[in-house]
């Protein structure tokens, strides 16, 4: 990919661990949604997965976008499905 490509991707997500959906290595920016068959999936832009059971995330539920427009290339998104197994729908901006 050159900079500033864009790509869609699904990802799935699970209750019992944060799953992988932008790594700012890779990617600069994008958006992400929660997949219209799911309620809500929690988001958390760290350098490394939070836990499970931390508070360290936003919810984002069914309809809302989470537009990130600056993805450092030390830190990364995570997904998690709230209540029941989803998926996560995003755009990404290749970074390289």
């Amino acid at each position: 990919m050159a900079a500033g490509d864009l790509s869609t991707v699904q990802v799935g997500l699970i209750t019992t661990s944060y799953t992988l959906i932008a790594d700012g290595a890779t990617y600069t920016g994008g958006a992400i949604t929660c997949d219209v068959t799911g309620l809500s999936i929690r988001l958390a832009y760290a350098a490394a997965a939070p836990a499970v059971g931390s508070d360290d995330f936003i919810l984002l539920t069914r309809g809302m976008v989470w537009p990130v427009s600056a993805l450092q290339a030390g830190f990364k998104i995570y997904g998690l499905a709230h209540e029941a197994a989803t998926k996560a729908r995003a755009s990404r901006i290749s970074r390289a």
